[in-house]
């Protein structure tokens, strides 16, 4: 053997021997996430009630949130919740390019510009409590955020999924099914999200340095030409090139975990897989993940991490330059581990729009990386998950991940629990329903018939996915 392979050798037997003797924890197990039952706001996301939000806004500031939904610019107004009124709260709309399609007028820039003015009857609000006074947190929470769900007419894909990865142990958002008034009239039922930002990393990541980490949003750090860029240009916004944003914007903050990770995780890569491996087995839990990814699969969360976009010919090899949105991660910082966090989840389980951006296996290591063109033609091409360096690690652990989906199939995605939520909520939801019939909401959606119909296509797609998955 010549020399240099053989040093080659040691070297990398020396690397992964000093990656492996400081895994998660500093060689413990990694720490559990919790569901955050225990803190003040956890009565709030009482999924078997449907509390009534009622919003106040003069009729000036109404008509300005309604010209630019888009805009996304807040305006002052109060909140009434079971007779408590709280004053001078900030209200806005809430969206993006999916939830404003086809429910605002298109803008001057084509399909994707939604900076038009309101057509739906309804769409998804944000409700601050600190913006206009200081501090201020209702029920230990800083913001409320109401989706319409107008991507979803069953109504309940938000709901099942999140619930499904906090039941797998993942921190996640919680949920409650909500009535909304505006200025005293009925403006429809919405599913409150629960807020990414401090109070979610102290209440799902309390037991871990009391939730003092790091939310970082949209950010993949497997991506070889953001590695510089994270170690010097983390910031506190938010864009799809790789920018950063956490949870607290003072500045001076610790990124050291994120950084840390971002750069091992390249400098390992230049050296082997088993280098590569040995670093994520220091910076995640990878169970954790894999239960991530087991559920995102599950859900067929393909507008999330495991979509990647990647700039070029279609047919053309991969250069391990792509992009991938609606996630964050939460950095603990003492024990320096990562794990993911789920957001946006109003396009799975067969959307339409999203259902054939994912064809290959997440874990398919043979797939070739070439770039695939996208079902929507204005969008970029895609790539095998797998193609994506840190994905591609997680793959390579074939029989851990397979336990994992043994345990979804037996535990949150069995057919007693989701199917007893679901039948819980039809219930629940029926009254709302027929109000939002009455009222003109449902436009072009129909009457409660149509909307059970919906909720039983949803259970006929979840037992499609059952016998798929396993």
């Amino acid at each position: 053997m010549p020399h240099n392979v053989q040093r080659s050798n040691v070297f990398l037997f020396i690397f992964s021997l000093l990656l492996a003797a400081c895994g998660p924890g500093q060689g413990g197990a990694p720490p559990t996430v919790g569901d955050g039952s225990g803190d003040e706001g956890a009565y709030l996301f009482d999924d078997s009630v449907v509390r009534t939000y009622s919003i106040e806004v003069s009729d000036e500031n109404l008509a300005f949130l309604d010209s630019s939904p888009a805009r996304e610019e807040y305006v002052p107004g109060a909140l009434v919740v079971e007779g408590e009124r709280i004053d001078a709260v900030g209200i806005r709309y809430k969206g993006g390019v999916g939830s404003f399609t086809g429910c605002v007028g298109g803008g001057p820039g084509g399909i994707l510009d939604v900076s038009g003015p309101k057509v739906c009857p309804k769409l998804g609000m944000k409700i601050s409590f600190n913006l206009y006074v200081e501090g201020r947190r209702w029920k230990g929470l800083k913001k409320l955020q109401f989706h319409a769900m107008n991507q979803d007419p069953s109504y309940m894909k938000e709901a099942l999924g999140y619930q499904m990865f906090q039941d797998f142990g993942v921190g996640s958002p919680r949920t409650a099914f909500v009535r909304l008034e505006m200025n005293g009239e009925f403006f429809g039922l919405f599913i409150l999200i629960e807020e990414l930002d401090s109070t979610f990393t102290e209440s799902r990541f309390g037991d871990i340095e009391g939730g003092e980490g790091n939310l970082y949003k949209d950010y993949w750090p497997g991506r070889p030409d953001l590695a510089e860029g994270a170690i010097t240009g983390i910031r506190p916004d938010v864009t799809l090139n790789g920018s950063l944003r956490t949870n607290r914007e003072e500045p001076g903050l610790n990124h050291d975990t994120m950084v840390g990770f971002t750069r091992e995780f390249q400098e390992a890569l230049k050296i082997s897989e088993e280098a590569v491996d040995a670093v994520v087995d220091r910076w995640m839990d990878i169970e954790y993940f894999h239960k991530y990814i087991a559920v995102d699969r599950a859900l067929e969360a393909n507008d999330g991490p495991l979509h990647f976009f990647a700039p070029g010919p279609v047919g053309s090899e991969y250069t391990g330059i792509g992009w991938n949105h609606n996630y964050y991660w939460y950095a603990a910082l003492d024990i320096a581990i990562l794990w993911p966090v789920p957001w946006d989840l109003d396009l799975t389980l067969g959307a339409g729009i999203t259902d054939a951006w994912i064809q290959d296996e997440w874990n398919d290591l043979e797939a070739p990386c070439l770039l695939k063109a996208n079902i929507l033609p204005f969008f970029p091409p895609s790539i095998p998950p797998a193609c994506d360096e840190l994905v591609r690690s997680l793959a390579r652990r074939g029989a851990a991940y397979r336990k994992v989906v043994v345990a979804m199939l037996e535990g949150p995605f069995s057919d007693r629990v989701v199917l007893g939520k679901i039948a819980r909520w039809e219930e629940l939801l029926a009254p709302y329903v027929v109000e939002e019939v009455e009222a003109g909401i449902r436009r072009g959606r129909g009457n409660l018939a149509r909307w059970q119909g919906e909720v039983q296509r949803l259970r006929d797609h979840l037992a499609t996915r059952r016998v798929e998955i396993a």
